[in-house]
């Protein structure tokens, strides 16, 4: 049925009025109801859309029927065989376990990856794939054993600086023993120092046969004030001097009178003492342990015979005596120009052979004042 219309005269609607009839004209066929309007675009464009969305429905359906029929169709795995593998899994991590972790002993600190786990754990993060541990050989965290402790002291300097220079070239550790009041004495100090070398005061000493010890000598008899006075001035010429051996003085360590007065005030400046043992019958070792004080014994004479093949022979002597009883202690005398050129010549085979060069107050720190029996110097 159209729609009215507005009159565009009057207003007014001009459809008939409700109940009024139709009536039929002579020879005119009567009206048909007007059909309805084809309906418009876009209610054609929904009606596409519709069925493509069911098409797509469709497709879906179907290929969620195959996914399920392809898993009901899958094979399903042993119990059995499935707690096989998951112990097999379990012992080989505990097996790998058992060869990366070393015993661990007594106080050890643990590390982070086996520590407690009673802490509240962190916040999570992002999980990020974790480096495999290296394992570090014993062998690398553990102190280099060496074949032995070398202690070479260098005596008489303090004549000139020529014959010194030689040894404080040498490349490994010297004690340099300078004798006080000569004309090079704190030259000779200074320098040693300066090449990195360790220096003492060599103490003239009376001997048995009674040479003159040179400047500044203890003698039998001296009291404990004449002692402390001679060595005050002696060390006032050798600068640096950490300790003392003595020079000559056979019959000066053969007193026990002589040598209480020298160790007591050695022992007042924190020096530490060597006995070079120019005597069989010295008494310094013996007084020493009255006193409850330490101190350090020579070993090996390396230029009592001063040819180069003697002194070699000296040498090897002693590196023998370290590798049994863990150190040696040698004295040569710096005039011996052959004994400068062992030291160079061997020193290579020293440090092949695995020895330890180190100044002579690192053998008191290390608590080792024993000494094997020694012979008199012929020097005296």
């Amino acid at each position: 049925m159209a729609a009215d219309k507005p009159d565009n005269t009057t207003g007014k609607t001009s459809g008939r009025a409700k109940g009024t009839k139709l009536r039929r004209e002579p020879g005119k066929e009567p009206r048909r109801a007007p059909t309805a309007p084809a309906a418009p675009a876009g209610a054609a464009k929904a009606s596409a859309r519709q069925r493509r969305i069911v098409l797509a429905y469709g497709v879906l359906s179907a290929i969620t029927l195959v996914l399920l029929v392809g898993v009901l169709l899958l094979p399903k795995a042993d119990p059995a065989s499935a707690a096989v593998a998951d112990s097999n899994a379990v012992a080989s991590l505990e097996t790998e376990q058992e060869h990366e972790q070393a015993p661990r002993l007594e106080g050890e600190a643990v590390p982070l990856s086996e520590a407690s786990t009673d802490a509240t754990p962190p916040p999570e993060t992002e999980s990020v794939p974790r480096p495999e541990a290296v394992p570090v050989p014993a062998a690398a965290m553990l102190p280099r054993e060496t074949a032995g402790q070398l202690y070479f002291v260098i005596d008489d300097a303090g004549y000139n600086l020529d014959q010194l220079e030689p040894f404080l070239e040498f490349p490994g550790a010297l004690t340099i023993a300078v004798l006080p009041q000569l004309a090079y004495s704190t030259p000779a100090a200074l320098s040693a120092l300066a090449a990195g070398k360790e220096v003492i005061l060599h103490q003239p000493m009376e001997a048995e046969s009674g040479k003159d010890p040179g400047p500044g000598a203890i003698y039998v008899g001296d009291s404990p004030e004449q002692i402390q006075e001679v060595l005050a001035r002696n060390l006032a010429t050798v600068p640096g001097a950490i300790g003392m051996n003595n020079h000559m003085g056979s019959r000066a360590t053969s007193d026990r009178a002589t040598m209480e007065s020298v160790l007591l005030d050695a022992a007042e400046r924190n020096m530490y003492f060597l006995d070079s043992r120019t005597a069989v019958s010295t008494v310094v070792a013996e007084t020493a342990r009255s006193l409850g004080l330490s101190i350090l014994e020579r070993n090996v004479f390396l230029d009592n015979d001063p040819d180069r093949d003697s002194i070699d022979a000296a040498i090897r002597e002693g590196m023998a005596i370290a590798s049994r009883r863990g150190h040696a202690v040698m004295i040569g005398h710096v005039m011996v120009t052959e004994l400068a050129e062992a030291l160079h010549d061997l020193y290579p085979e020293m440090m092949e052979e695995g020895y330890e060069l180190l100044p002579l107050s690192q053998l008191l720190s290390n608590g080792r004042d024993d000494a094997l029996p020694a012979h008199a110097h012929p020097r005296d």
